[in-house]
């Protein structure tokens, strides 16, 4: 299978921050035109997260679910028959590009409302070719025509997919940079409301994430990443490594744990994910220094990939689970 790179499939922390009046006013002084200005700045950037975060997860499925097509299949014009049976699943339906159009005919659309909009064409035209390829490949048909309708679809697919990367990417930027403007929001309210575990916990995160974002500025994968600037990546290790410990530290602390409405037992399958991680990171480092290639299948393969400790892949996955389990316990304390 044709090595594509590390999808950069950043899962985002939800942030509880739905604009409201009250909490706004927490982190911005009161008076004046120009208060005025930025408070209405804040509520419409909240709102617009909210309100595209799923389509923002979807959007993710949808570009892992078109890497592993093309690793089957190839990148070139010429479909490459798999070595094996393939399943072909690409989330893209019609609810979610209407959820699209809802977000695009918002009265004040933010940037990033109007970057998921320019994303409707070619949705659209993407929407019949993916349906039939789902089809396609879950009634098993290629067995019947020896994938002579597989070449079909992957020369529609292919010319979709260049003009799809181009405004998916553009509209991932803008909710990334949508999501930190929220999140440096949100931040200056633990710190005045004194939510310290919150805090450390966030800047564990924005750590971990930082490291992650540096694999993708150095365009490494499992087939390369011995060749990156491991001086960049030790910093960054030092940093995720200092936050972890901060972090372990806040939930010694009863009191501050109860202020919050927390019990320690809370974190602890989150511990469990940041210890992988912090596992996963120290290996990478470990193996760049040493100059200690991937496994033959992970460097040609990132579903293998994602499971060998220490690869650009692995770290991703165990950096969205990590996620995922922070996510977790506001879903968890939001319906206390």
């Amino acid at each position: 299978m044709k090595k594509i790179g590390v999808l950069m499939a950043l899962m985002l922390v939800v942030i509880v921050f739905c604009g409201k009046k009250s909490e706004i006013d927490k982190i911005l002084p009161t008076g004046g035109k120009k208060a005025a200005q930025t408070k209405e700045i804040i509520q419409q950037n909240s709102d617009s997260y909210n309100k595209n975060i799923k389509i923002y997860n979807r959007i993710l499925e949808l570009d892992k679910e078109l890497l592993y097509y093309f690793e089957d299949t190839g990148t070139e014009e010429t479909f490459k028959k798999p070595v094996q049976e393939m399943t072909v699943n690409i989330p893209l339906n019609q609810a979610l590009i209407d959820r699209i159009k809802e977000v695009a005919k918002s009265k004040k659309p933010t940037e990033l409302d109007k970057k998921a909009g320019e994303m409707i064409p070619v949705l659209e035209e993407m929407l019949p070719v993916v349906t039939q390829m789902n089809g396609y490949y879950a009634g098993k048909l290629y067995q019947k025509d020896n994938y002579k309708k597989a070449q079909e679809l992957h020369s529609r697919i292919l010319k979709l997919t260049e003009k799809y990367n181009t405004v998916a990417h553009e509209y991932e930027e803008a909710f990334q940079a949508n999501a930190r403007d929220v999140r440096e929001n949100k931040m200056q309210d633990f710190v005045k409301n004194k939510e310290f575990t919150y805090y450390n916990q966030f800047i564990f995160i924005r750590n971990s994430e930082d490291f992650v974002k540096e694999i993708s500025r150095q365009n490494l994968d499992a087939s390369n990443f011995t060749d990156g600037n491991a001086k960049e990546f030790k910093i960054l290790q030092e940093k995720v490594n200092k936050s972890l410990d901060v972090f372990r530290k806040t939930l010694k602390n009863n009191k501050q744990l109860k202020k919050e409405g927390f019990e320690k037992e809370d974190f602890d399958p989150f511990i469990t994910k940041a210890s992988a991680f912090k596992r996963t990171v120290d290996e990478f480092v470990r193996k760049m220094e040493k100059k200690e290639k991937a496994s033959h299948s992970a460097s040609t393969d990132s579903y293998y990939a994602q499971s060998e400790e220490g690869t650009p892949e692995n770290i991703l996955k165990s950096y969205n689970e990590l996620v995922a389990e922070r996510n977790k316990i506001l879903e968890k304390k939001s319906k206390k």
